[in-house]
Parts: structure tokens; C-alpha cells; sequence
């Protein structure tokens, strides 16, 4: 067996809080446990400074206790015991070997299953699942999360989710795999046909999706049709299958220990309730790593669901723990199915009012860099627009560029929104990492200057990333890990309805990357909002003053090296929310807009900005025809000219 038992061969004489806290465990599930001199061999040294983030931004899963929640392998369908010589773990081992347990935990693994996207560099391995109910002799309904329906799907204004444009032709092709077991070939896929929900960010993390496929009516032969649900008290110990991924960001003896270098693959752990933090969220103690989204949470003694994990939350109040994962009750999962309104939960959604980085936390970054692709490609200038200073982390000199990870941004005086981003992307090197939703603001900038929580409250508007979060998040682990972070800035933010955000720019990038003729599959991005003195305002959630004034458009300038040629190309877009944005501010209704690419010269005048060092290598610079608009709509990805 190449699983290592070390993990949990962790129990010896010098802590006995860890043995009383095994033992109540046990008691739970109805084992008994002797205290004859044992405690905790601490395999992992204890994290003194819990999770030193320098921004304080959320990672997406999180290893809680690091000596009593080893997550155990699936394969065949059960969970594999490693076998154990330690006379205190021995029962709970014994106990897990039960018909009757492994009944229970069988059928929370029989419904679970991973999430991938089979044509989209990146996504192979993405999620977790679980089928709650048939629809069908053959199709079912799959609860994951917002955050990882997001990934494939968004709202289109009209009440539907459809799949996202495909890098090359179609839609995303995702798939729901209730196999993915360790050292197994077998497998067991069905296809995600449509999303049926998708949360907004006000609502608790949940997503439905309708898959369809023949294996359907046989997992329905061995599954009840009708899933239990019940609350989770305090207290009280639960299941937990789902497929963790490997994440840079988790403590790495931790996951050394515990996982054994085994990702992407079915797992079974289980956790205790720490408390109910909302109406509609608990917290929990399970061991997850990115992947572990979408996790089931069920009753070890009855089978019940009881929560749909979704995140880690630090907590540096907490030393011993240093944080806790949360879960959506099973409650508002059943509300969900049911067609009924859920609760509001504006917490999960900004769970810091005024969340700021700390001093020197942006030392070392590199920004983005004219000469990634060989020819230097320096941004955009910006024309008869002041620029917000700020302070330099290396060295406290003033400037107009805000340095992150692989990527740069210039903000608009006066303003308190982006003018411009630029962001160098790598392909080759790309890492996917868990999403957090915890935004911050900038040190380096007065609080002035930046467009903080406040507008995004009570209302259909997102936080829009400039930078994509995918785009910097590249290069080794650690640098991967400090992109993804860097890309909750407020300052890579700006006002973007939630129908608008979700579905639109995300092929470009995806298109520009996976065409074969793109040089070593590296990019350059800038992209920002059009900026003019005609935007209409926007009040703060508190009423009163207003938090920004809403960009009627965006636009983005793609460049890449055509493998062939060695020439550059920098094709350029425009994305307008004008009549959408206006009939939001008279009734939050919803409305048209388009993706059109354009000439880089419609770009410099409508957003004023200086771009002649681009337009020779501009395709549609060449002489072919436009519309009288000078627009060209881009439906579908084959409509991008590179």
C-alpha cells in the first residue's frame, strides 16, 4: 500500500489535551478509550505563529487540528484503514471498520464526486460535488458551491447560468466523476448539462447543476432517492468526503503528514461543530485543502447531511487552532432545492469591513514587466489623467505603480478606482489554486484613494477584477500563492454588474492562451475601465455619501508573440454596461451589453490613453473590413482576429 500510516501512528505520552480530545471523539461514534499513559507524538511541530499571511487575505481550505483529523483514502467505494499499532487509535480504526459506520460514511462517498473542465487548461482538477436527488432515469442534481460554479458558468441577466465560451469552439465541457479513488483506473463520469443556481455573493456559497449520464440509474438503485437533513448542534461529529488538491498555502507539515503527496483524489475525514456562527453557516474543524470545496458534511450516526463546506476563515484569536473551516448548513441547502429564498449573509460576503495589508507586505514583487515577451511592450499612458501617489514598500520612494505579484496597477486620482492594470501571464507555469473572497485595501495608498467594501453592499454590484485572478497566478508555489492573494486588492477593483461580471471577458485570455500559435503560451494584459466625467454616481450601502461613480465600459488590450512569425500582436477590446448600469441605478433591472473587439485608436480616444507604441501591431490595423460602427462584436471565440 504506497499510503504511508504515519499519519496517524501520532499518539504517545506528552499531550494528553490531544488524547482527551480523541477520546471525546470517540465516545461519540461509540468507541471507548483507555488513557494508559498516551498522547500526542507531535508530528507537527505546533504553528507558533498560526498562518502568517502579510495581507491577512482568506485561503479557501484550511488543516485545523494537525494530529486528530487525518483524512483517509477512498477506493472500491470504502475508505482504507492503514493499519495502526497504537493502543489509543486502535478503537476508533476498529470502529471505522464496522459494517454499520461504513455503511453510513458508503453512501455520502457513493454520492460524491469531483468536478473538472475537460477543454480548459487549469480546471482538470477543480471541485467537489454530490448528488442530492434524481430528476431523471438518467440526470441528477449536484450541489457545489458559488465559488466553484464560477469557475465554469455565470449568470446572464435573465435568469439562466449557461456554461462559459470554450477557449477554441463550444462551451466548457465539465464533468462529474463519482470515481477519482487512489490507485484505482476506474472511473465513473457523468456530464454537467446545466447549472441551475448559482448563489449570489449575498446568499450562502451554493451552486446546483443537472448532470446526466447511464451510470445515474444505477447510483440510484443503491441511494435513497430522498436525502435526510438535519442541523448540526455544537459539539457534534460529522463526516466528510471530498477531493483535496494540493494548496501551497496550507501548513506544509501538515499536509506532508497527513496526505502523503496524494491529491485529486477521494478522501474521507471527519470534524467536529465548533459553532454556528450564522442563520446559515457553521464552523467546523475538518482537515481540507483546495478541492475540498463543495465537500458533503453529514451525521456519522445517522446519515443526515448537515452542511455544505465551502472555506477556512483564520482566526488569530484562536491559538490553538488558528482559524476554522465554515460550512452552509444543510438547512439552507434544503431551502435551495426547495425554490425557496435564501438568507442573506452580507458577512460571507465582505467578512471585513476595512481589512487593510500590512506594512511591507508588497516588498519584492516584481509587477508587471515590459520585457516579458521578448519585445518590451510598455503600458498604456495615461493621457490627462493625474494618477494617486503611493509609497513604495522597497523603499518608501513615492510612485504612481502599485507593484504586485506579477502584475501592476495605476489608480485615477480622485477617482478611487483603477485607470489602468497590466499583467504578465504564463501558461506554461500556471497554478490553480482555491479562491478567497477576502478583500483588502492597499497600506500603500490613504484609504482616500481607494474604493473600499462600502459600495458593494444591499446591491447587483461585483467587486470586477481588473486582473483576472487566474492570470498572475503562475511560477513556483510560493509566487503562485502571492498572486492569487494580491488579486483581492480594492485597487484591482472596479463596479461591475453581477450578470456582466460573471460572463464576460473570462474567454478572452482562455482563447489567447490555448491557440496554438501564441509564443510559449505567455501574454500581456492591460485592461481598466473607461473613465469619464459622465459617470453617473453610486451611493454607499449606508446611504448618503456616494462610494464611487460607476465606469459605463471596460476595456482590455491583449498582446501575444505569434510562434510562428516572431510578430507582435496586440488586439484590443471593448465591453460596454452603459444601458444595464442605468436602468440598475433607476430599478436594479437588468440589460443588454456586448464584448466587442475594436481598433487600439477607438480604445486611446474613448478611454484617453496614450497607445501609439501599440498600433502598428494592431490585426485589425490591416485594412479589413469593419462594421460602420467600427465595432466588431465577438459572440464566440472563433470571432477574436489575433
Amino acid at each position: 500500500m504506497t499510503y504511508k500510516t504515519r499519519a496517524l501512528q501520532c499518539l504517545a505520552a506528552s499531550e494528553p489535551e490531544a488524547v482527551r480530545e480523541v477520546a471525546e471523539s470517540l465516545r461519540d461514534v461509540g468507541v471507548g478509550i483507555r488513557q494508559e499513559g498516551g498522547s500526542l507524538n507531535d508530528f507537527h511541530v505546533r504553528n507558533e505563529a498560526l498562518w502568517q499571511d502579510p495581507v491577512g487575505v482568506v485561503r479557501q481550505e484550511g488543516i485545523i487540528l494537525r494530529r486528530v483529523r487525518p483524512p483517509l483514502l477512498v477506493q472500491d467505494g470504502g475508505y482504507v484503514l492503514p493499519h495502526v499499532t497504537d493502543d489509543v487509535l486502535r478503537p476508533l480504526m476498529e470502529r471505522l471498520a464496522e459494517e454499520e459506520t461504513r455503511g453510513r460514511v458508503g453512501l455520502a462517498i457513493l454520492r460524491t464526486g469531483s468536478l473538472a473542465v475537460l477543454n480548459v487548461p487549469g480546471l482538470t482538477h477543480l471541485a467537489t460535488g454530490w448528488a442530492v436527488r434524481r430528476d431523471g432515469p438518467d440526470s441528477a442534481t449536484v450541489v457545489t458551491n458559488r465559488h466553484v460554479a464560477r469557475h465554469f458558468a455565470g449568470a446572464d441577466g435573465m435568469g439562466r447560468y449557461p456554461l462559459h465560451p470554450a477557449p477554441r469552439e463550444g462551451r466548457y465541457e465539465v464533468e462529474f466523476d463519482l470515481k477519482n479513488e487512489h490507485a484505482r483506473s476506474d472511473r465513473w463520469p457523468l456530464r454537467v448539462e446545466d447549472v441551475l443556481y448559482i448563489a449570489p455573493d449575498t446568499a450562502p456559497d451554493i451552486a446546483l447543476l443537472r448532470v446526466r449520464g447511464a451510470p445515474v440509474e444505477n447510483l440510484w438503485l443503491e441511494i435513497n432517492e430522498t436525502l435526510a437533513f438535519a442541523a448540526p448542534p455544537k459539539g457534534q461529529y460529522v463526516g466528510l468526503v471530498g477531493y483535496p488538491a494540493e494548496d501551497p498555502t496550507a501548513d506544509r507539515a501538515a499536509v506532508e503528514a497527513y496526505y502523503e503527496g496524494i491529491f485529486n483524489r477521494k478522501r474521507f475525514g471527519w470534524a467536529k461543530v465548533l459553532s454556528q456562527l450564522s442563520e446559515a453557516v457553521f464552523s467546523h474543524d475538518a482537515s481540507t485543502l483546495g478541492g475540498n470545496s463543495g465537500s458533503i458534511m453529514f451525521d456519522l450516526k445517522t446519515g443526515a447531511v448537515v452542511g455544505l463546506h465551502y472555506g477556512w476563515v483564520p482566526d488569530a484569536a484562536d491559538a490553538q487552532i488558528g482559524g476554522h473551516n465554515v460550512a452552509v448548513t444543510g438547512a439552507e441547502v434544503e431551502k435551495v432545492l426547495c425554490g425557496l429564498r435564501p438568507t442573506s449573509v452580507p458577512g460571507a460576503a465582505l467578512p471585513e469591513a476595512a481589512r487593510w495589508s500590512a506594512s511591507g507586505a508588497f516588498s519584492g514583487r516584481d509587477g508587471y514587466r515590459p520585457e516579458f515577451l521578448g519585445p518590451t511592450v510598455a503600458p498604456p499612458a495615461p493621457l490627462n489623467h493625474p494618477l494617486a501617489e503611493a509609497k513604495n514598500d522597497d523603499d518608501g520612494a513615492t510612485t504612481a505603480e502599485l507593484r504586485y505579484r506579477h502584475f501592476s496597477v495605476w489608480m485615477r486620482a480622485g477617482r478611487r478606482l483603477p485607470l489602468m492594470t497590466a499583467v504578465n501571464i504564463d501558461g506554461g507555469t500556471a497554478k490553480r489554486l482555491g479562491r478567497g473572497d477576502w478583500w483588502f485595501l492597499d497600506h500603500r495608498l490613504p484609504e482616500a484613494a481607494q474604493a473600499g467594501p462600502e459600495g458593494y453592499l444591499g446591491n447587483p454590484l461585483d467587486r470586477g477584477h481588473m486582473v483576472r485572478r487566474e492570470d498572475p497566478v503562475w511560477g513556483d508555489l510560493t509566487e503562485a500563492a502571492e498572486a492569487n492573494r494580491d488579486t483581492f486588492a480594492y485597487t484591482n477593483a472596479a463596479p461591475q454588474h453581477e450578470a456582466l461580471n460573471q460572463r464576460h471577458w473570462l474567454a478572452l485570455e482562455d482563447y489567447i492562451l490555448a491557440n496554438a500559435r501564441t509564443q510559449a503560451l505567455m501574454v500581456s494584459v492591460f485592461t481598466g475601465p473607461v473613465l469619464t466625467e459622465n459617470d453617473p454616481p453610486f451611493p454607499a450601502a449606508s446611504g448618503g455619501a456616494e462610494a464611487f461613480r460607476i465606469p459605463l465600459a471596460f476595456w482590455k488590450i491583449a498582446c501575444v508573440v505569434d510562434a510562428e512569425t516572431g510578430r507582435l500582436s496586440a488586439s484590443g477590446y471593448l465591453l460596454a454596461q452603459g444601458d444595464l448600469i442605468r436602468k440598475m441605478l433607476e430599478e436594479f433591472a437588468y440589460g443588454g451589453f456586448m464584448t466587442y473587439q475594436v481598433p487600439l485608436r477607438r480604445i486611446a480616444e474613448v478611454a484617453g490613453l496614450g497607445l501609439d507604441h501599440l498600433l502598428p501591431f494592431d490585426p485589425l490595423e490591416d485594412g479589413r473590413p469593419l462594421p460602420e460602427s467600427g465595432l466588431r462584436p465577438i459572440h464566440a471565440a472563433r470571432d477574436i482576429v489575433l
